[in-house]
């Protein structure tokens, strides 16, 4: 079988509509994904994975149904750690912002929610050099999302787009 999280947003979009794949099994193939590479890229600082599984169920019932809100429909993302989502912790890499949860999504977020995206983490961002930073930046690697494991292809839609 293919592995889901390393299809390119073309593929899993038209997989989706074809439904060969559903937006649960996408979503809970790029949760795992995060939960296997994370350790080792410390790319992900917030990881919402029963917040993506009920947007997801939610989504395959409509993609059951035949409704398809846009091409994104079902497809799981991760925003940067300084890009505001109501109710997750958002801290742009900063000790400062460390208990930061915003109560409005940011414009881009309302954005990417409307045509049918689950959300399903946020990725680690350093901050400012001017500010304390957060440990998770301080003690590991961070990795960009999108460039562990490197891949000369598309970005799998398990990691962001940068």
């Amino acid at each position: 079988m293919t592995d889901l999280s390393a299809l390119t947003l073309k593929q899993a979009s038209a997989m989706i509509r074809a439904k060969k794949v559903s937006p649960v099994e996408l979503t809970e193939a790029c949760l795992a994904s995060i939960k296997t590479f994370n350790p080792k890229t410390n790319a992900w600082i917030t990881v919402m994975r029963e917040q993506a599984l009920a947007q997801a169920h939610a989504l395959e019932k409509e993609q059951a149904a035949g409704h398809f809100r846009s091409p994104l429909h079902g497809i799981p993302i991760g925003l940067k750690d300084n890009i505001d989502a109501a109710g997750v912790r958002t801290t742009a890499g900063s000790k400062t912002l460390e208990g930061n949860v915003p109560l409005n999504d940011a414009e881009v977020t309302r954005r990417l929610r409307a045509p049918a995206q689950s959300l399903s983490a946020s990725a680690t961002c350093t901050s400012s050099l001017r500010e304390p930073l957060l440990p998770s930046v301080i003690l590991a690697l961070c990795a960009t999302p999108g460039t562990w494991p490197p891949s000369p292809a598309d970005h799998p839609v398990g990691l962001p787009l940068p």
